[in-house]
């Protein structure tokens, strides 16, 4: 080289080992030097457009991508590329370091003479990747690759996709070939030649000419010539697919699973097969014919940020218990109150046993000590009513150090076709004496029954930041009723003689009472202990709020700050207001009274004078109406429940005129219930606490019992809760005698999403959500307001299908204690 192709050579050198170095324009006697003239031995690939050279540097190595010179490429194409190229940087996109776009004047033979002739050159110059493009590496699951490579390869494919489309620009011939590795494997984006890019608030372009790579162009591209961004999508699943599978053919997610899990044999680990079965589902997601129905690439990465923050979580933990013996410093652990829950999948996906979560991860802190229970026994057995979900918490024993390994739980379901058949199953092994063995599995096959089975693994890992924190608490005795104000931060009680508001409960600044004897003058003193106020609504249309008395009354306030009596007015004689509820849109307040014999539930309308314009009455000996509300799923209805089984139920009336309640379900306990919020038409449920014992959903439509609700080792308070628009529903509960809880459930599939204990050991009267930030918990000692992120909590599993069915059999279930060998 001559000192000028010495100073290019220092120049690119420079860039390659400096990010900040921008791509600069590079003579084409250069580039032919580095390539050797271009030789074959230099050739790493060639295409339908150009070829691809090694370019030797002094110290390090370049790629120099030489266009074809009989391909016309019009020179805005080209142009068009370069820009592209310099604008991407991304650590999974190929580094862009020059051009040349260069013209040589030659002397051709033309027609008999010679001609002074031009020759166009147009190359580019990228980092040089040691392994070359994907394509030499996609196989099936039974050889190449081990699983946690092509998991990062996915990963950071979709990653370099998510930066072009939010530049936006659409790659338009993503395929194995331009997918380069480097020496660490990880992937980078390269060959934007016939990439287009957006104009701003364009999301779609038309064009005719089809260019692509056959297989992976998206269907409505090669139709009709629409690109958007969801065409790279389409391209993207085809890859995802041939890294799982090896084929390009859109797979059963069940044979994917099958090949994996032989390739895995016996690994106690369920994470790779979790990722190998989100990333079938993403990929098929992927290919969907229809564009509008395939996931965006932010869909994309957060599903799969999902499984990948627990190896990056696991790796701060061993880092952090690493550092700590290395500092011979003993730490004393204990596992959290219950395990953190993480999102499982089970291998088949039409098994009817569905474990969640298939990991249990057991946070700790250094020198803290708490008392924990240990698992008493080896092996745990107990039964599954059909159309049930039973939470099962697992706590770790202290001890010094934490564990490197903490063991596996095996778990079997064994399914039978009636309660019958599951007690002969009991009697003729012994319900006391499971054991899983070939005995066992001989003998439910002899009664015709099926056996389903997941393998639960454990780990212990840093301790995190609580995911709730306490606002606000405000003591108090003998809480009787509690509501929440919609949209200002306002909770009103009726505890004793009194009806307190608490106003701007964030800061707990100041609260507001009114005692109702001096009100109204018509109050006795407590009957038996008893508190006066029944209950109490905010009205939010009027900024007005009621409370009802155990004498019939009914008193209508304005709110804060005036808090002056606009109305008392009576109910029911001899009775007392036990409940009350305020239409959503209508001027409607739905009142319950029970004189102890029997009740009525009556409509007023305020707009009209406070006149009542509905009344049921309830027959005599028809128990305690402990609740009415109006369903907001059919806000033409109201609801009320009542207790015990054997004369209550629920019924709901429509609030219009009419003898019979439009639906009725007998032979139901109600202690407290909710209406179950849903997006779905079609879908109107409720939650029922039905004994302390039975948490159940049931269909308003038809009647029939949807799901049930157990915790084992806990029974529930009568206090039950749903969020008005997201899929949660909180129930009060007890895992001792002094340990109140909430838990929050997800509705749409029934999962144990989080609990909370609660600061007050007194019980749980009422609960109620403010918004998607703010829950409220109210005890006979008093309130306390919480802040939790509940659109997260509903989130959490809203893009995860799945796919497992309804068991509407009886089963036994057995939990065993696989302890570390």
């Amino acid at each position: 080289m001559d000192n000028y192709q010495d100073s290019r050579c220092l120049a690119l050198e420079k860039a390659l080992t400096d990010e900040n170095v921008d791509p600069t324009s590079l003579p084409f006697l250069f580039l032919k030097a580095i390539t050797q003239d271009f030789s074959d031995n230099q050739r790493i690939a060639s295409g339908g457009f150009g070829s691809v050279y090694k370019g030797a540097l002094r110290n390090g190595m370049v790629a120099v991508k030489k266009l074809h010179n009989k391909i016309e490429v019009p020179e805005e194409d080209f142009l068009r590329e370069v820009a592209c190229l310099i604008e991407v940087k991304h650590r999974n996109i190929v580094r862009f370091l020059g051009y040349c776009y260069e013209t040589q004047h030659t002397m051709e033979l033309y027609q008999g003479r010679y001609v002074v002739a031009d020759e166009w050159h147009m190359l580019f110059c990228f980092e040089f990747l040691s392994k070359g493009s994907l394509t030499k590496y996609v196989t099936d699951a039974s050889s190449g690759l081990e699983w946690r490579v092509r998991y990062q390869i996915i990963k950071g494919i979709c990653e370099g996709v998510c930066y072009l489309h939010q530049q936006p620009i659409v790659h338009m011939d993503l395929k194995p070939d331009n997918i380069l590795l480097d020496d660490t494997m990880l992937p980078k984006i390269t060959d934007f030649g016939i990439s287009r890019r957006f104009r701003e608030n364009q999301s779609k372009i038309i064009t005719e000419n089809k260019v692509g790579s056959l297989g992976y162009m998206a269907p409505e591209f090669l139709r009709s010539g629409i690109i958007t961004l969801r065409t790279d999508i389409y391209s993207l699943g085809v890859i995802i697919i041939e890294i799982l599978t090896g084929s390009k053919e859109c797979p059963n997610v069940n044979k994917v699973l099958e090949s994996w899990t032989n390739t895995f044999g016996t690994s106690k680990s369920t994470t790779p097969l979790e990722q190998v079965k989100l990333c079938a589902e993403i990929g098929i997601d992927c290919m969907h014919d229809d564009p509008s129905k395939r996931p965006d690439i932010q869909d994309i990465i957060g599903r799969l940020n999902e499984t990948t923050d627990i190896s990056v979580q696991l790796d701060r933990f061993y880092q952090y218990y690493r550092q700590a013996k290395q500092a011979c410093k003993p730490m004393r652990i204990t596992a959290s109150v219950a395990p953190e829950l993480r999102p499982c999948c089970l291998i088949s996906e039409s098994a009817l046993l569905d474990v969640h979560p298939l990991e249990l991860c057991f946070p700790f802190e250094a020198k803290k000590f708490q008392d924990m229970s240990a698992i008493s026994q080896p092996m745990i057995a107990y039964d599954l009513h059909p159309m049930s979900t039973v939470v099962l918490t697992v706590k770790m024993v202290e001890q010094e150090l934490p564990p490197l390994d903490a063991g596996m739980f095996e778990i079997l379901m064994i399914s039978m076709e009636s309660k019958t058949d599951l007690q002969n199953l009991e009697s003729s092994i012994g319900k006391d004496c499971y054991e899983i063995d070939d005995e066992l599995l001989k003998r439910v096959q002899e009664l015709d029954g099926e056996v389903h089975a997941a393998m639960l693994t454990t780990a212990v890992c840093p301790p995190r930041d609580a995911a709730h924190k306490v606002v606000s608490r405000f003591e108090f005795q003998h809480l009787v009723a509690m509501d929440m104000h919609p949209t200002q931060p306002w909770i009103l009680t009726g505890h004793n003689r009194q009806i307190s508001i608490f106003m701007d409960y964030d800061k707990q600044v100041s609260f507001m009472s009114i005692d109702i004897e001096n009100k109204t003058g018509k109050l006795d003193r407590f009957i038996n202990g008893h508190a006066l106020v029944r209950s109490v609504k905010f009205i939010p249309q009027k900024e007005w709020f009621v409370a009802g008395d155990h004498k019939g009354y009914i008193h209508v306030y304005t709110c804060p700050p005036t808090m002056k009596t606009i109305v008392s007015f009576k109910a029911a004689d001899a009775s007392s207001v036990v409940s009350l509820a305020i239409h959503p849109t209508y001027p409607y307040l739905l009142s319950a009274t029970h004189n102890g014999v029997n009740g009525d539930i009556k409509l007023w309308d305020w707009d009209k004078g406070w006149a009542c314009s509905r009344h049921v009455h309830l027959a005599e000996n028809y128990c305690w109406a402990p609740s009415v509300k109006f369903n907001p799923n059919d806000p033409d209805t109201f609801s009320a429940g009542a207790s015990p089984a054997e004369q209550g139920g629920l019924k709901v009336w429509s609030i219009s005129p009419s003898a019979q309640p439009i639906t009725t379900m007998k032979h139901i306990s109600v202690t407290d219930y909710d209406h179950v919020s849903t997006d779905e038409a079609c879908r109107d449920h409720v939650v029922i606490a039905e004994d302390c014992k039975n948490i159940k959903i049931w269909d308003l439509q038809t009647g029939t019992h949807v799901h049930s609700l157990y915790a084992t080792g806990s029974f529930f308070h009568h206090a039950v809760a749903c969020h008005p628009t997201l899929p949660l529903i909180a129930v009060a509960s007890k895992d001792n005698p002094y340990a109140p809880v909430v838990q929050f459930w997800n509705s749409t599939n029934y999962r144990l999403e989080k609990t909370v204990r609660c600061t007050y050991d007194s019980w749980i009267k009422h609960l109620g959500f403010v918004g998607s930030r703010r829950f409220v918990i109210g005890t006979d000692m008093g309130i306390e307001v919480l802040e939790i992120d509940m659109e997260s909590l509903a989130c959490r599993h809203a893009h995860r299908s799945w796919g497992t069915q309804q068991n509407k059999h009886d089963s036994g279930h057995l939990l065993r204690y696989l302890s570390p060998a």
